[in-house]
């Protein structure tokens, strides 16, 4: 069995019937579109097995990496991406049950092939985290004067970082429900 990028040929198995099954250690760069940049190939195990509708496609042990925006402080990192295990099925026909539209894959019957890109795209996309940070210990930007508070404290002349200080302290102290435990011991 043959691939060429992300499109996995797959007559011969098609033509061993049902149970027949395939493996294969996978090294390849998808174009995923704008929605991620990869900085390293994927690497993955790929198995293949060929069910009564179509074929179920298995990556186990998925790695790669993907280079991301820090949300406090806008330094482009890297982020590494490890998926144990994620399956789909590739249907020889359009399901008549009702099926998410970007859930249904579909064999390429002229090619005998599956194209397992959208698979990986959106597996990989599953693994992004909401908030990205370079570090739990990122300090940000100044919201004064918009200068990287992990490579330096010092503000330009004009901002007032004491404030900013000052403001941030008051937010901590802030405690709505600070009281609400001296209700439970009055009772």
């Amino acid at each position: 069995m043959t691939h060429s990028g992300t499109l996995i040929k797959i007559g011969q198995l098609w033509n061993q019937g049902r149970g027949a099954s395939y493996r294969e250690e996978l090294d390849i760069t998808p174009d995923l579109g704008s929605d991620a940049h990869l900085t390293k190939p994927i690497t993955a195990d790929l198995f293949l097995i060929r069910m009564k509708d179509g074929i179920t496609a298995i990556l186990e042990n998925l790695h790669t990496e993907t280079e991301l925006t820090c949300s406090r402080c806008l330094a482009e990192f890297c982020l590494p991406i490890r998926v144990k295990s994620t399956e789909r099925q590739f249907f020889e026909e359009t399901p008549t049950r009702d099926y998410d539209p970007f859930e249904v894959f579909l064999i390429d019957r002229d090619k005998m092939a599956i194209d397992i890109n959208e698979m990986l795209r959106q597996e990989i996309i599953l693994h992004f985290p909401i908030i990205p940070v370079c570090s739990e210990r990122c300090k940000g930007l100044c919201s004064g004067c918009r200068i990287n508070l992990n490579i330096t404290e010092i503000h330009l002349p004009e901002c007032k970082g004491d404030q900013l200080e000052l403001s941030e302290k008051a937010e901590q102290s802030h405690q709505p429900f600070a009281k609400l435990k001296d209700l439970f011991k009055s009772n």
